[in-house]
């Protein structure tokens, strides 16, 4: 017998006078700590769905999501927002040079060091091996979003990783783009991911 099933019948006894109110509080009460409990389970499991297990941030499945809300808003509101696509230009040498346990150290030293540096109004998610979304809502313009990742870009370069002893230094390149009414998920992440090697290409000259 479930527990629900054992609750429905006590309850029904106790319509009948057959059992204690006492014990049918005691047990309506156990009840409901176990669907609190349940309910916190669902919770966990879900934000896990859309939770990067190494650096804590979310993961591209969560990003789409909140990429979509957020375009949306935009068409709907008239609100001004954007886009920017982060991507380390050295994770590769970090990776063969100190190994993959720092890679990882890097990998959570910049998204915390991001997280640190964008308002609670944005959203911040790893979207690949290296490389790091975030969603700026209501932005002023297309300047001020590039100004921000230029911002960060320069908080990433300038503040290194101390790994076993050594310090390892990070180059970043952020591109940003603004939504228009007409984009659509991909276009904006296309453009984003367009503005990051431009500015990837300048900083190789």
């Amino acid at each position: 017998m479930t527990d629900t099933t054992r609750t429905a019948l006590l309850l029904q006894q106790a319509q009948n006078g057959e059992v204690d109110p006492k014990a049918l509080a005691a047990e309506i009460a156990m009840l409901q700590q176990q669907l609190e409990k349940q309910s916190q389970v669902i919770q966990t499991l879900e934000k896990d769905t859309v939770t990067d297990p190494l650096t804590g941030v979310m993961n591209r499945r969560g990003f789409e999501t909140e990429l979509n809300r957020t375009l949306a808003n935009a068409r709907r509101h008239g609100r001004q927002s954007a886009l920017l696509f982060v991507d380390m230009n050295n994770f590769k040498a970090i990776n063969d040079t100190f190994g993959h346990f720092a890679g990882d150290e890097v990998l959570c030293h910049v998204s915390t060091l991001l997280k640190a540096n964008i308002r609670e109004t944005d959203i911040l998610a790893r979207v690949g091996g290296d490389e790091f979304c975030i969603i700026l809502n209501d932005v002023r313009s297309a300047k001020d979003a590039e100004n921000r990742a230029n911002l960060l870009a320069h908080y990433i370069q300038s503040s290194p990783v101390n790994f076993e002893g050594e310090r390892i230094w990070i180059e970043a390149s952020i591109g940003s783009t603004c939504f228009s009414k007409e984009d659509d998920m991909i276009e904006v992440i296309s453009k984003a991911d367009s503005a990051m090697y431009a500015k990837k290409a300048t900083k190789s000259n």
